[in-house]
């Protein structure tokens, strides 16, 4: 199976919002900033916010710092292709091997936050990081959530 096939309705919209977003602001690269950006998009029906929200992380307030983040990045020009830098590229191939550590044969936003944590650099992981997000704790908390529909 294709990877992007094994991606959830909901992980392919936070992976497009974050495509969109770059677009939008004109960037060559979608970054490590635009993928939580993406994630953070799919708030109401994402299972990577819920995990935030039982780690006590603010998503209204995190979201904020990130616009401002995203707007203070250089750009504004670019219209051609856009491909992801990186450490993006990283965060989406640690999505999919937590996926399949934890056995699921589904990658979801839960995911996808998982391998924004473990990629251990750029603005989306900073920003984490700076709220105590560790992929311990990250982990841990999916493991509370319990078994769900991933998201």
């Amino acid at each position: 199976m294709e990877l992007w096939q094994r991606f959830t309705s909901h992980a392919r919209a936070a992976v497009l919002y974050a495509h969109e977003e770059a677009t939008r602001k004109g960037h060559a690269l979608i970054a490590t900033d635009h993928v939580l950006f993406g994630l953070l998009s799919t708030a109401e029906s994402g299972r990577g916010v819920q995990v935030l929200e039982g780690l006590g992380v603010d998503a209204v307030a995190l979201r904020t710092d990130l616009v401002r983040r995203i707007d203070a990045m250089p750009g504004g020009s670019h219209t051609g292709e856009i491909a992801f830098a990186p450490a993006a590229q990283y965060v989406l191939q640690h999505a999919y091997a937590e996926a399949r550590s934890r056995g699921d044969e589904h990658i979801g936003t839960e995911h996808i936050l998982l391998g924004l944590v473990r990629v251990g650099e750029g603005g989306g992981h900073e920003l984490l990081a700076g709220r105590g997000v560790t992929l311990e704790s990250a982990r841990a908390e999916l493991d509370r959530l319990g078994p769900g529909p991933s998201g």
